[in-house]
């Protein structure tokens, strides 16, 4: 029975393979016409832009697994199509001519592997180039058809008597993914098949990612991806002979679950003839390759923007005219004013930049750069930081390190923007490791903190695990060593907590694995300065890929009662980041519940307590683990207003997998009332990407009070020289008045704390330590000793502060956000993805800043301008055409300012601020929006060739806008706000509609040349509170309240109540004035108004009085002046100085009185 199994499976097996032989039939040649289109556009009934390439393909199949392509009578057309008449006849579109030199690479055969209907691998001519072979590579992807199962992952199913679905692994041109095919047969000689990618199921693709470095990993969100391809495959077979293929590929970009743009490529491969092999093709022995994409023209240019020069090949040799090209930029931003344009022409320039030599960019440097003004130079010199390519930031550290002045601030910047190169490299990293023992660095204390954080991130990004994906592939351990003992260096000849604290953050940015065992060494060292150990702890946030290590370190150090409390604090949340699982959180809810430090146990319940509630996507796995065993602790938290906690607030919107993270903490000790740590945060989720630390601002101090005593102790020095008063009172005559009031507050002094004093403001900002702002002894002593020697105040370098240069001029250029991604179409023609926001700001002006009589004096002329642009590009490139579709959201703001301000104190504080008026219509911002497609076709062009720009309209665009005007006027000047307003308003609409939006104002006759701002108050003044101060009215209205009491037959409440108000009557009292006030200069119309505010209270605070007049020049449409009056008095009850004296008060309640008119 066995054996006739065996022998019926054997047939069965047989007549399978009998029934589906190779679709081409061995010594024919196959005469295919192959046509492919890609279009460009966004997802709804409009006209998108197509390029369509078509060629006769003659295939010879030579035997079993020999076969040899070769492309003949290759055309190329572009045009714009309907989205309805998609196959729009060639004669339709505008025809291109393919250069020679292209036509005849196209036209070099390749030989390729051809068993069973797969193909293994082939070959490919030496003078092929990579972009002709992948255009072969698409011809024969369509040839593949697996109809024998090989690599089979499921088993196959029958869907009905004449189909079935099977599943493979095969390698196609998109990568190896899993592909589904269903077959279908029609009749005895006709069958037609369909398959699938699952791009969720591929062992590899040829895909790159840059700048995706920032994020975090989120296991929950995998699959939501704002990226969306699908391909599918119809072929049909006649006669077991393939007879049609089509491929239809769809790539769809989403903004919050909503399409926005949208490529399209469809090819088709039609047999028009079979005929015996007369004349067989040139046999070509080459280099061998597979079916998959090939990705070495990106790796060629990934190898040239992150090692420069050292390649063997520059792959933008060919391209001509790029130092011209650079010239005409510049000239055009010459005359450009900040404006939307300035943005577009700074990514052209940054493009530009990226594909040049060091030879190319001394060229640049002393043909334009030299003969610039500042505000070009400037432009010059962020592009180069822009563009993170290996020449250019060599180029740039040159151009510093020649300089012999830069300011602080801009070289500040420049690194900075460096940091976030889309294309890091061990080569950059040296670069700015040799910059940083220059003496420009080492003598600024801000550039080398700046320098050595953008060190560390950048080591991170070449050597660490991230969610870029690049094309090179190398082997980084002994790199990570080398960086390991550089950072562990500067950390060793550290001699201050500053110096350790940056060095451990430089180490923290870098997010090196290896460096666990270093940071386990200095967080168990009890040595170390608390803060040095703390910054330890915190090094560990980048290395969430070893969940098990750092929690093996850090849970002994929490659960340690010997350890300092803060530092168990501290260590908590980066265990909670590993995302533990249950027998670790039983522990730490085991812990809690036994924790005699209320701090510790507060801040535990608190954290457990956020997870087990949190609705945010990126902790759901946590959450589930916490919230059942959280809801079984008997622990109960005792409420304190000042106790360390951990707080967060999710918004959180789980249908577009979009939201944000609000955190925040606060750490305290028992040493110091004030906090030791104090952390607000923001984590991000745009589509399903995760970025744990987008922004987080805190601060963590230890025995600062130090820091006040030797403050103070300077202060009643300059006293004693120069008999200096303070506020109207002596500083000595103050401290014994402090002192009374801490005893009669029964205010008890911290203990003793010989911890060294320090202090620390810290930014992070993208996963990164951005900035921090330590306050230490040297540093507090250097201040102090600059302004105060020996007891007296340095004149000298008070008058250097304020006498600083007036003029300044502001530059700033950047991209502030940049991802770019690349994948293969079936086009054989990659797929590039960016997003990115250019940004360009203006400011020139001059500002002032002059000591007057008792007070300041400040001045600020300038009218500062910001631009940027939002881009998001779909973009397909080969040497022989580039096209696409971008959406593009611009803002632009110019804002004057001229005001003069003035604050003094003398009597009182008094603030003047004066500020001009535009005298001419002025646009104040604005806004534009529209979607476009593009090409341009590069065969045979020498120079960088014309773009053709298409704005794409929606669909009955001009019936769902209309334009509208709101106008505001108010002292003469209006305030215009103009537009294109949506009828209907939804998503779509919003992000593919051309808007332009626009706010300006227009000064008219009656508008004054300057407005004038004044606050004035007049101190608090001791008074007498006699009838004057107390009006009779509300006496008798507090008197009309205690009336209704005899319902009650209680008669005692009146008298003690007019008991009460004598009382106030006879104590003295306080009162405070403040006049507010506006008002017009140079105006033929006088606008004024202002407002007194008149308060009087009694030194208990039982009885308060606030009078409020005010006034104003009539505005439009009104013939007298508008005033107001009102006045406020409440009478409170008695403050009962024990629970018998409560109990037996009749007078409890609240007397108040509103009076307005």
């Amino acid at each position: 029975m066995r054996l006739a199994l065996l022998i019926f499976a054997g047939v069965t097996l047989a007549t399978h393979h009998l029934r589906y032989p190779s679709p081409l039939i061995q010594q024919n040649e196959y005469v295919f016409l192959f046509e492919g289109e890609a279009h460009s556009g966004v997802p709804l009934p409009v006209n998108t832009t197509v390029s369509r390439i078509r060629a006769v393909v003659h295939v010879q199949i030579l035997d079993d697994h020999r076969a040899i392509l070769k492309l003949k009578d290759a055309h190329f057309a572009a045009g714009e199509v309907y989205h309805r008449r998609l196959n729009k006849p060639m004669d339709e579109l505008k025809v291109h001519t393919i250069s020679e030199e292209h036509t005849s690479i196209l036209e070099l055969p390749v030989r390729f592997i051809y068993e069973n209907g797969i193909v293994p691998g082939l070959v490919l001519s030496d003078r092929d180039e990579t972009w002709s072979a992948n255009v072969k590579r698409s011809i024969i992807n369509m040839l593949q058809l697996n109809l024998h199962k090989i690599g089979r992952t499921h088993r196959s199913l029958p869907t009905d008597h004449d189909s079935h679905y099977f599943t493979v692994l095969e390698r196609t041109i998109e990568g190896d993914c899993e592909v589904a095919y269903t077959v279908l047969k029609k009749n005895d000689s006709v069958a037609e098949i369909s398959k699938s990618i699952n791009f969720n199921k591929c062992a590899g693709r040829s895909e790159a990612k840059y700048n995706f470095r920032y994020l975090t990993e989120c296991p929950v969100c995998k699959g939501n991806d704002i990226l969306e391809p699908s391909s599918v495959y119809s072929c049909s077979l006649e006669e077991e002979e393939l007879r049609k293929v089509e491929v239809s590929s769809t790539y769809l970009i989403t903004d919050k679950d909503q399409p926005v743009m949208k490529t399209e490529i469809h090819t088709k491969l039609i047999l028009e003839d079979v005929k015996e092999i007369g004349r067989e093709s040139e046999w070509i022995d080459g280099k061998k390759e597979t079916l998959i994409f090939s990705d070495e023209i990106d790796k060629q240019i990934e190898h040239s923007y992150m090692y420069g020069d050292d390649g063997k090949v520059q792959p933008y040799e060919p391209v001509n005219d790029k130092t011209k090209e650079v010239g005409t930029i510049i000239d055009m931003n010459a005359l450009e004013e900040n404006r939307r344009e300035a943005t577009h022409l700074l990514s052209r320039l940054v493009i530009i930049f990226r594909m040049f030599t060091l030879e190319e960019l001394s060229i640049v440097h002393s043909v334009y750069y030299d003969y610039c003004d500042k505000r070009l130079r400037s432009m010059v010199e962020h592009s180069l930081a822009v563009a993170g390519t290996a020449n250019a930031v060599t180029h740039l550290l040159r151009i510093i390190t020649n300089k012999e002045k830069i300011e602080t601030y801009k070289l500040m910047h420049l690194l900075k923007i460096i940091q976030e190169t889309p294309y890091p490299s061990s080569k950059i990293v040296d670069e700015l490791l040799h910059f940083a023992m220059t003496d420009a660095v080492e003598s600024s204390p801000v550039i080398r903190q700046t320098i050595w954080l953008a060190i560390g991130s950048l080591m991170r990004s070449v050597v660490g695990k991230t969610e870029d994906r690049i094309l090179l592939k190398e082997d980084h351990r002994e790199l990570k060593r080398r960086y390991l003992n550089i950072m562990m260096t500067q950390f060793e000849k550290a001699d201050s907590i500053y110096e350790k604290v940056l060095a451990l953050k430089s180490l923290a940015n870098a997010g090196l694995d290896v460096s666990v065992y270093e940071l386990e060494k200095i967080i168990l060292d009890k040595r170390e300065e608390l803060p040095v150990r703390i910054e330890a702890v915190d090094a560990l946030r980048l290395l969430r890929n070893s969940p098990h290590k750092i929690q093996s370190i850090l849970m002994p150090v929490y659960k340690s009662r010997a350890e300092d409390p803060e530092l168990r604090m501290v260590a908590l949340p980066r265990i909670m980041e590993t995302l533990p699982r249950q027998p670790l959180i039983i522990r730490i809810i085991s812990a809690m519940q036994r924790e005699p430090n209320l701090e510790v146990a507060a801040f535990t319940f608190d954290m457990l307590h956020t997870f087990a509630e949190s609705t945010h996507i990126c902790n759901r796995n946590l959450t589930s683990v916490i919230l059942p065993l959280f809801s079984k602790s008997r622990y109960q938290r005792r409420e304190r207003v000042l106790a360390s906690t951990y707080k967060h607030l999710p918004l959180f919107i789980e249908k577009i997998m979009t939201g944000i993270n609000i955190n925040f903490a606060t750490i305290f000790g028992k040493s110091s009332f004030w906090p030791k740590e104090v952390m607000v945060g923001l984590d991000s989720v745009f589509s399903g990407m995760w970025n744990k630390y987008s922004f987080q601002l805190g601060a963590n101090q230890q025995n600062t009070g130090k820091f006040i005593h030797n403050l103070t102790h300077q202060l009643m020095k300059m006293e004693k020289n120069r008999n200096t008063v303070a506020c109207g009172h002596h500083i000595c005559s103050l401290l014994p008045l402090l002192e009374g009031a801490g005893k009669k507050l029964i205010i008890i002094s911290s203990p003793v704390d010989d911890r060294t004093p320090y202090a620390m403001l810290y930014l992070r900002y993208k996963d990164m330590d951005y900035a921090v702002l330590p306050i230490d002894e040297k540093i507090v002593d250097e201040l102090l000793g600059k302004f105060i020697r020996e007891g007296k105040l340095e004149e000298r370098e008070i008058d250097r502060l304020f006498k600083s240069d007036s003029e300044f001029k502001l530059y700033s250029f950047a991209f502030l956000h940049e991802t770019i991604r690349k994948i293969p179409t079936p086009l054989g023609v990659p797929l590039i993805v960016k997003y990115k926001l250019p940004t360009v700001v203006y400011a020139e002006g001059e500002f002032t800043l002059e000591i007057v009589p008792y007070g300041l004096r400040l001045r600020l002329n300038t009218v500062p301008s910001a631009a940027s642009t939002e881009l998001f590009e779909m973009r397909l490139w080969n040497p022989l055409f580039e096209q696409g579709v971008r959406i593009a959201h611009s803002i632009e703001a110019h804002l004057p300012i001229d005001f003069d301000m003035e604050i003094t104190y003398r009597n009182g504080f008094e603030f003047k601020k004066a500020f001009g008026i535009p005298t001419k219509e002025k646009t104040i911002a604005r806004f534009t929006s529209r979607p476009m497609t593009f090409f341009r076709f590069l065969s045979g062009q020498e120079t960088f060739g014309k773009t053709e720009i298409r704005t794409v309209v929606l669909p009955e665009w001009r019936q769902i806008n209309k334009q509208k005007e709101l106008v505001y006027s108010i002292w003469g000047l209006k305030t215009v706000f103009r537009g294109n307003w949506l009828r209907e308003w939804n998503m779509s609409n919003v992000l593919l509609g051309q808007h332009d939006w626009e706010l300006f104002m227009i000064p008219t006759h009656d508008a004054p040349k300057k407005i004038r701002l004044f606050l004035n108050s007049r101190g608090i003044e001791n008074i007498s509170l006699d009838t004057n101060n107390i009006n009779p009215q509300s006496e008798k209205v507090f008197e009309a309240k205690i009336d209704k009491l005899e319902d009650l037959a209680d008669r005692r409440h009146r008298k003690q109540f007019h008991r009460f108000v004598r009382d106030i009557e006879m104590k003295d009292g306080y009162r405070n004035r403040l006049i507010l006030g506006i008002e017009s200069v140079d105006s033929m119309v006088d606008y004024y108004g202002n407002v007194e505010i008149t308060s009087v209270c009694d030194v208990g605070l039982r009885y308060c009085k606030i009078a409020v007049e005010g006034k104003r020049s009539p505005t439009d449409g009104e013939g007298s002046e508008w005033n107001i009056m009102m006045d406020t008095e409440f009478v409170f009850p008695k403050r009962p100085t024990s629970l018998e004296e409560l109990r037996n008060q009749i007078h409890r309640d609240v007397q108040g009185l509103l009076v307005m008119k």
